[in-house]
Parts: C-alpha cells; structure tokens; sequence
C-alpha cells in the first residue's frame, strides 16, 4: 500500500511516497520515493498534462510490409507455390535410441 506521507527539514515541508507491505504479519516501508516540495508536485502534475516537444524523430516503416501481406492472401501466392512444389520432410528429427547391452 502506498503512502503520502511529510517530513518537515529546516522548517521546510517535504513529502515523500512510502510504499508499504506487511512482513511477518507487520507493516514495513519497503520503498521511499522523495516527492519535493507541494510546489514541486504541483508543477510536475501539471507538466505531465503537456506533451513535449520532439527533438528529433523517427519513422519506421511498417505499412508496406502489412500492404505486402495482404497482396499475398488475395493472389493465394502461398497456395499456388505449394502447388508446384512437393512438401520437405519437416519436424522434429527422431534419433534412435542405443541399444542396451
């Protein structure tokens, strides 16, 4: 379960997220995350609504592969090359087992 919880330094009030769990049936703080001041929380709430500014971006390709898929399914290209062909042996390799003596 986790916790706001604040300390007060200098006079100062900061608040800290305590995540707690029960160990051997009592309580424990098995993490403490420092959270800043209740300025500093406010002003990361409201710059997680904002959408940042990319630096540089990159596009990666993956509708021609899709596209591509597609065209096959409609032409059977599948169907029609294992009507030329004749099936490989495929499938696990059975080794004989030696003979006990």
């Amino acid at each position: 379960m986790a916790s706001l919880t604040p300390k007060i330094v200098n006079g100062h009030k900061y608040y800290y997220a305590r995540i707690s769990k029960r160990v051997d049936g009592k309580p424990k703080i098995i993490k403490t995350i420092y959270l800043g001041t209740i300025d500093k929380i406010i002003k990361n709430a409201q710059a997680a609504n904002q959408i940042p500014q990319a630096k540089e971006v990159y596009i990666a390709e993956l509708g021609a592969t899709a596209a591509l898929f597609d065209i096959a399914k409609r032409l059977q290209f599948v169907e029609t090359i294992d009507s030329h062909l004749t099936k490989r042996k495929q499938g696990p390799i059975s080794i004989p087992k030696p003979k006990a003596n």
